[in-house]
């Protein structure tokens, strides 16, 4: 059997974006709590799955740096060493890495750049103390044909719910069905027109559904989109010298899948405008009787037939 290697390339491509969108956020998390043995499992576990996807598929660049990642990682399960806000840093951009360097090898690249070799000698001795600049990383010349494509098109697929594509293909099969008793009822002789009109609208009737259906499989819940905003308010926190935590609430609301992409530059400028301008400085929060770490919360909720979305700090400003 002929094996499409490329199929599995885009797969693996996908899961690993997933797998490190998740990593971030469970980072971003332990910070905050950093004697939760939970997220510190699900995080080793994704750098275990990238690793050892990445070596059988001979990617071994990818490998070594995960399984320099994974060694950290160890060591604080370990508790040879501490869970510190620098080490959390490290571990986010070598994630930053990590995903530059599975585009690359993807593509074809034999190189490593030289910041991420000194990231994963950071990694190996478990320093932060020169963390790494971020680079705009430079386009990866293609070796692999259309692999290049799916270091790109991966981004506009979707993960579809089982029970929805089962509620498609059984519709499907139910319209073949009243499409053949529509067929014989209008070809069969002797047939009246009220049985002719009744096949008719069932045909009609489970067109409608199955068009119904296929736009439900376009929607996406925007508790991922959101997720992804736990490491951009750390960052921008972090150099302003501010402690804010991001707070998410209804997360299941679902939008159509081309919304989602057209949200996320509206939602940085406002997130940065409500952190800059929403929020105090810890010692200006303690001066004046708050907590010193500030709340900024995104939510999401149906509004008649539209759907809102807020930014909302628990301060000076609301945006929408």
């Amino acid at each position: 059997m002929e094996i499409d290697f490329e199929a599995i390339l885009k797969t693996y491509i996908a899961e690993c974006d997933e797998r490190l969108a998740a990593m971030e956020e469970a980072l971003v998390t332990l910070e905050a709590d950093p004697h939760n043995d939970g997220f510190l499992e699900a995080i080793f576990r994704g750098a275990h799955t990238i690793k050892g996807n990445a070596g059988s598929l001979g990617f071994p660049k990818v490998a070594g740096f995960a399984h320099a990642f994974e060694d950290l990682l160890q060591r604080f399960r370990n508790h040879s060493i501490p869970v510190t806000s620098q080490r959390i840093t490290l571990l986010l951009r070598s994630l930053d890495a990590l995903r530059e360097m599975i585009a690359a090898e993807v593509a074809g690249a034999e190189e490593v750049k030289p910041e991420h070799v000194k990231l994963q000698q950071q990694l190996t001795d478990g320093d932060a103390a020169e963390p790494m600049e971020n680079p705009n990383p430079a386009p990866v010349p293609t070796k692999r044909g259309a692999v290049a494509d799916a270091v790109v098109d991966y981004a506009t697929t979707i993960r579809v719910d089982t029970e929805k594509l089962n509620r498609m293909l059984n519709l499907a099969g139910e319209i073949a069905i009243a499409q053949g008793r529509l067929r014989q009822t209008l070809t069969a002789r002797g047939q009246s027109t009220s049985e002719a009109l009744e096949a008719h609208d069932q045909v009609e009737r489970l067109s409608l559904e199955l068009q119904e259906q296929i736009m439900r499989v376009r929607m996406v819940p925007v508790g991922p989109t959101f997720r992804q905003y736990l490491r951009k308010v750390r960052d921008l926190a972090q150099g302003e010298k501010k402690l804010v935590r991001l707070e998410t609430q209804g997360d299941d609301v679902e939008v159509d899948m081309s919304i989602i992409e057209h949200l996320k530059d509206p939602l940085t400028h406002m997130i940065r405008n409500a952190l800059d301008h929403g929020i105090e400085t810890p010692q200006a929060r303690q001066a004046r009787g708050k907590n010193p770490c500030g709340v900024l919360k995104l939510q999401a909720r149906h509004e008649g037939g539209s759907i809102v979305i807020e930014v909302i700090n628990r301060g000076r400003k609301v945006y929408h």
